[in-house]
């Protein structure tokens, strides 16, 4: 026997039930790092810290701004977040691209939140390689330590460029 649609009708639809009955605000299961790449609040992150999030936040010093994922690339491990929330300051993009051997960096994240501070971790280091796992492009491998929490975070040069992103 079939169940008979019209004498038992659905109740409601998936699309229909907020994701905010499914989410513990105070305790996330995960998070990561990300930051500001332009004026109109859109932040860059690694994809997969927000791979399997029913609900993705940005939250900034003390304020929390609602956002949608608006691209993300499993392949270059990258996503784009749009807050619709416009600021004043964000990391630029290192114009020429190049990745000097031997180069200052620093490494910006927020990890292992449940036990360290909410402030950001600051760890100084080194390019160690412009390269990374073979067959890999656009990788490149530094020496400042980082911690589970880091990835998405920003790898910045000592002029305050982007060079890339922790994953």
């Amino acid at each position: 026997l079939r169940p008979d649609a019209s004498k038992y009708p659905a109740a409601g639809a998936v699309k229909d039930v907020s994701a905010a009955l499914l989410i513990d605000h105070e305790n996330a299961v995960a998070s990561g790092t990300g930051f500001f790449i332009n004026a109109k609040g859109q932040v860059l992150t690694a994809a997969h810290v927000i791979h399997d999030c029913v609900q993705v936040d940005v939250k900034r010093d003390d304020k929390t701004f609602p956002s949608k994922v608006t691209t993300s690339s499993n392949l270059l491990d990258l996503a784009v977040i749009d807050t619709d929330t416009p600021v004043t300051r964000f990391l630029p993009f290192r114009k020429t691209y190049e990745i000097i051997l031997g180069e200052a960096v620093t490494n910006v994240g927020f990890p292992l939140q449940k036990i360290l501070a909410s402030t950001p971790n600051l760890t100084r280091g080194n390019v160690s390689s412009r390269g990374a796992l073979a067959g890999s492009v656009g990788q490149f491998q530094f020496s400042a330590p980082i911690q589970p929490g880091s990835s998405g975070g920003p790898v910045v040069s000592d002029g305050g460029e982007l060079l890339g992103i922790t994953v």
